[in-house]
Order: structure tokens, then C-alpha cells, then sequence
């Protein structure tokens, strides 16, 4: 199966993707983060910085016309900009460095490369399957793109880059996505319902402090569950569920 990255439907935003599978003809697939991320409420998170500066403001007798408080609004975007940009940086550094590819380092990421060299010293002797792999489950009607995929002694990882924190549930469910779409193409014959032979992990590669790594191993039996049940969400979530009755 071909996939590619295809236009956002209507007003969406992310990514979305097509192939050329019958069963996706005239369909644009959601994104594995797009469906994970059903499971954020991202209203939230201005809201309560709202709330807290406004509060802060009212402490210091500041109108919510100040150029401090219209800033401090503000500074969470910024941080979380450049922190997701670094983060897209890092991603590129480490697909090239895997392929033999050249790279250039940004000043923002001094430790990338050597952290990079660590982690895959210790994968040891392994095949790669797939750098930036694009994976589409043919009936659940998903894609994405995997970080890493490899064998080792007969073992298939996947592996999830991470340049921040780790450990979050929707980082196990979004490899679950990925570790069930790639065992379609893999494993033909598993049974529905069976837990796929792949190990799925999140790898964090320090970008800016001490050159390092760490390594979260996804259940993927839990993770799985979880992944399914958010499809589920995020497909009834795009139904009408208000009546005009």
C-alpha cells in the first residue's frame, strides 16, 4: 500500500493522508496523532493561563489592556512554538544521521547529535525497516508516520523520537496506532483481536543538556485497548449529535 500526505478535509488542521487502497478511494485518512489527540482538551490549557493571569493582574492592580498581561497571555504559544519546532528539528537531524544523510545543527540543540549516536550505539547490530515509515491501516481507516522501525534478532521495533517530557498515556496509544497499521502489512495472518508480535518504545534524545537518552516500552495489550477506544471516539465525534426535535 502507496501513502502519501494529502490536503486537510474542510477546516481541519494536522495531518491527513491518502493511499491506494481500495477500501480508502475518495477518503482523506486522519492522522494516529490527530486521533490520540481526542484525548487532550487543548480549550483547557488557555483557558486556565487566562484565569491565572488575570488573577496575577488583579494582585499587582494591572488592566487586562497592559502590554506585561496581554504578554504573559501569550508566552505559553511562544514557548511551546519553539520547543515543537526544535522538536521537528531534532526529528530531521535524526532521520538523516539514520540514512547516512547530511544535516545541519541548529545552535538551540547542542547535545542532538551525540544523543543520537548513543541510542543507536545501543540498538547494536539491527536491520532498519523504515525511517519516517508512512502507515496506513486499511479498515480503521488511519495513517501516520512512524519515527523508526527495525529488526533485531528477529524482534520488529518501533521506535517514537521524543524531545521533551515522556511517559504520557497518548504517547503509548499513539505507537499502539502505528504498531497495529505496520501489523497489517507484516503480519497478515494474526488474528483480530491478537496482540501484535512488535515492541513498541518512546525514546527521548536530549537536544540541549548532558547527551543522552531514555526509553519508555509501551503495554502494548493496554495501549492498544486505548488507541481503539479513542478511534472509536474521534470517529463518533465527527457525527451529528444534537436533534432538532
Amino acid at each position: 500500500m502507496r501513502v502519501w500526505r494529502a490536503k486537510p478535509p474542510g477546516r481541519s488542521q494536522g495531518h491527513w493522508y491518502t493511499t491506494d487502497h481500495e477500501n480508502h478511494k475518495d477518503k482523506v485518512l486522519p492522522s494516529v496523532t490527530g486521533i490520540t489527540g481526542i484525548l487532550d482538551k487543548p480549550g483547557l490549557v488557555p483557558a486556565a493561563v487566562k484565569l491565572s493571569v488575570e488573577k496575577l493582574a488583579e494582585q499587582f492592580q494591572l488592566s487586562g489592556d497592559d502590554q506585561t498581561v496581554k504578554a504573559a497571555k501569550k508566552h505559553y504559544k511562544e514557548v511551546w512554538g519553539t520547543a515543537a519546532k526544535e522538536g521537528t528539528e531534532a526529528h530531521i537531524i535524526a532521520a538523516r544521521m539514520m540514512t547516512g544523510e547530511e544535516y545541519d545543527v541548529p545552535a538551540s540543540l547542542p547535545s542532538i547529535v551525540e544523543s543520537v549516536d548513543l541510542y543507536r550505539e545501543s540498538l547494536g547490530d539491527i536491520e532498519i525497516i523504515g525511517v519516517e515509515r508512512l502507515l496506513a491501516h486499511p479498515f480503521l481507516n488511519y495513517a501516520g508516520a512512524a519515527d523508526f522501525i527495525y529488526s533485531r534478532n528477529g524482534q520488529v521495533t518501533i521506535d517514537d523520537w521524543k524531545t521533551g517530557s515522556i511517559g504520557y498515556p497518548e504517547q503509548a496509544a499513539q505507537l499502539a496506532g502505528y504498531a497495529l497499521a505496520y501489523a497489517q502489512e507484516r503480519f497478515p495472518d494474526l488474528v483480530p483481536g491478537e496482540v501484535p508480535p512488535i515492541e513498541a518504545r518512546v525514546v527521548r534524545l536530549n537536544k540541549a543538556d548532558t547527551p543522552g537518552y531514555t526509553v519508555k516500552v509501551v503495554n502494548l495489550c493496554n495501549a492498544i485497548r486505548m488507541f481503539v477506544a479513542a478511534h472509536e471516539l474521534w470517529v463518533t465525534s465527527k457525527q451529528e449529535v444534537w436533534s432538532d426535535v
